[in-house]
């Protein structure tokens, strides 16, 4: 999930760079253009495979391919992350297709290609790694992911259900437990953002104007339904060891969080700058902080103010 999330970064970065003009009539390519997405696309994606070589793989042996199973680590956090890095690359792949005068449905096919090999190419990575292992719960995540971005342009031209990231960091107040936070999350807040999935909320944000055709409700507000865990403080149980002793803390619950808020659509406000559309698009990606409700078997139901 780090190293998808990075992927993202990365890509945000090259896009926001190359893609500040999106005034291009479809079926009326510009090589130019073209020429240049294919060019930054292959470099970010060939020095993100090297970095994360060079960061993940490279102190550990190389194996034979294989799988891994994971699919019930972390309560699928890490695949909902697959989901959403999926979909960002695969959306912001298709509109660069079509920055580029690519006809919609091409634009549509390529980027969800790419977005997919993007995420996908994680798991050769890990699957010739003594350390991992290529995960098909991870394969099947991403290709959803894609898969969601790719059929909305095929059937309405636009994205009317976003995939939403939202973050809040999380107070530990036993102090065993904050340690092994620490220990597996970071202790920054920048890593806490990347690796704590106590912290971690994916959305499914829906455009309700656009869905039924509405006028009455604003275009820019969204209906988001939310999924999140807690108590997680190993992949498939509270079980660690520290000194070379086992330490298992069976009392901490592992809980499934739902969630239900509204959004706004940052892609649907009004502005003359291209420039700031751009970023208001990528920025389209994280859930604005909002009232929500939530409900879990631990607390049941309950109210948050604001919650991001």
């Amino acid at each position: 999930m780090v190293r998808s999330l990075l992927i993202v970064f990365l890509l945000k970065i090259s896009v926001l760079s190359a893609q500040t003009d999106t005034l291009v009539l479809e079926n009326k390519i510009n090589k130019q253009r073209l020429k240049g997405l294919l060019i930054t696309g292959g470099i970010v994606y060939g020095g993100t495979m090297l970095g994360l070589n060079e960061l993940w793989y490279k102190q550990y042996s190389r194996s034979p391919f294989h799988f891994f199973n994971d699919n019930k680590e972390w309560l699928q956090i890490d695949k909902a992350g697959h989901v959403h890095s999926a979909y960002f690359e695969s959306v912001w792949s298709i509109n660069s297709f079509k920055w580029a005068g690519l006809s919609s449905r091409k634009a549509a096919l390529l980027g969800g290609g790419v977005g997919f090999l993007y995420q996908s190419t994680i798991e050769l990575l890990d699957g010739f790694s003594e350390k991992w292992g290529a995960s098909s719960g991870d394969i099947i995540s991403n290709a959803l992911g894609s898969s969601l971005a790719m059929a909305q342009e095929l059937a309405w031209r636009e994205q009317r259900i976003y995939v939403k990231y939202s973050f809040h960091p999380v107070i530990y107040h036993d102090d065993q437990l904050d340690d092994r936070a620490k220990n597996l999350y970071g202790s920054s807040l920048y890593e806490s953002f990347l690796k704590d999935y106590n912290g971690q909320t994916y959305w499914l944000s829906f455009n309700m104007a656009s869905l039924f055709k509405s006028t009455e409700v604003p275009d820019w507000l969204n209906l988001a339904i939310g999924y999140s865990a807690d108590g997680m403080y190993g992949g498939f149980k509270n079980v660690w060891e520290d000194n070379g002793v086992e330490i298992i803390r069976d009392d901490v619950p592992r809980v499934r969080q739902y969630y239900l808020s509204l959004d706004i659509n940052l892609a649907k406000l009004e502005t003359n700058s291209r420039f700031i559309k751009t970023l208001l698009s990528l920025l389209n990606h994280v859930k604005v902080p909002f009232s929500a409700i939530s409900f879990d078997k631990e607390n049941g139901m309950r109210f948050h103010p604001i919650y991001f």
